[in-house]
């Protein structure tokens, strides 16, 4: 197995499903290409990972890794911060400022939210793009950059182009070269194996021993749409690793935000009935107060919910203890 392939089956971008195998094959055909690529997804599906990634794996991997955030940049500022300038270039122009694009050579530089170059002034960036030559302001000689170019965009280019927000020749530039990274709603299969490996990371960052999540919640986060793609459902898993007091995620710990953009106020009763089977397997035995907590309700739809499982022969009532303390069993 060569030392690319090892990376990429290595590397954090997680799952088995078609179309993320599809951006780890790309990603290591292209990782020594001489040609700009631009990398393609929605907020949160991991661009910045892949590109990474790319660098990791590329015969650049112990040169600069350098990242551009264009969003970030002012239209004034645009060409000094990019190009880099000459002392007396300008006012306040002291000293000679290498740039931005320069800092990276011999290595990797990633223009992130590059959608937002359809604001700004994009000639001397087109011929860099072309060339890999920039022209420091102030300076009348280009200088030659050896660098790889990473292109990270939540927006799709083709469709600014066609709109005329930026120049086709632009467009065509990267257009050869081009990873998509699918949305994670077109990923679902992925979610189970994504969800283990946070749930993993931030149990032992928090110093919490949660192992899993029950049925319910799992199946939740697996039906969620995830406008916000991995980077949500990270924050989802981290934030209830944080709420939770137990082993097990319930769907008690997921964030309420979360539950009220999944319009799910309530589970109904079937959801309700495998949540505390869940609890069951982790605890062995459950009390009319672990229902109430689990579902935030009251002592009689405890009882109701116990009720209904008692007479499907699926729990067995142990004893009373206190005044009205019931403890149930799962019949084996």
């Amino acid at each position: 197995m060569t030392d690319n392939n090892e990376n990429i089956l290595n590397s954090p971008l997680i799952g088995n499903s078609k179309e993320i195998n599809s951006v780890k094959e790309d990603a290591r055909m292209l990782c020594d290409t001489l040609n700009n690529i631009l990398i393609e997804g929605e907020t949160g599906t991991g661009k910045e990972l892949v590109a990474r990634i790319i660098h990791k794996m590329s015969k650049r991997k112990n040169e600069p890794y350098v990242i551009i955030d264009c969003a970030a940049i002012p239209n004034s500022l645009f060409e000094s911060e990019f190009m880099g300038h000459e002392p007396g270039s300008f006012t306040g122009a002291k000293h000679r400022y290498e740039g931005r694009l320069a800092a990276a050579n011999g290595g990797t530089v990633v223009l992130d939210n590059f959608e937002e170059m359809i604001h700004k002034p994009n000639k001397s960036l087109l011929r860099f793009l072309q060339f890999y030559t920039i022209q420091r302001i102030g300076n009348k000689h280009e200088t030659h950059l050896d660098v790889k170019v990473l292109i990270l965009s939540n927006a799709n280019l083709k469709k600014l182009m066609e709109k005329g927000l930026i120049p086709k020749d632009l467009y065509y530039r990267l257009y050869p070269f081009r990873i998509k990274i699918p949305p994670l709603r077109e990923r679902k299969r992925d979610i189970p194996v994504i969800s283990d490996y946070y749930l993993e990371k931030y149990s032992s960052l928090e110093k919490k021993s949660l192992r899993n999540f029950s049925s319910t919640c799992l199946e939740i986060l697996k039906n969620f749409e995830w406008p916000g793609n991995v980077r949500q459902l990270e924050n989802v898993i981290h934030a209830s690793i944080i709420r939770s007091s137990d082993e097990m995620i319930f769907y008690k710990d997921l964030p309420e935000q979360f539950t009220e953009d999944f319009k799910i106020q309530n589970l109904d009763d079937f959801h309700k009935m495998k949540e505390i089977l869940d609890f069951l397997i982790l605890k062995k035995t459950i009390t009319n107060r672990n229902v109430q907590e689990l579902f935030a309700c009251s002592s009689d739809t405890a009882r109701k919910l116990f009720n209904k499982l008692l007479d499907q022969n699926i729990l067995t009532r142990n004893s009373t203890v206190g005044r009205n303390v019931q403890y149930y069993q799962k019949i084996a």
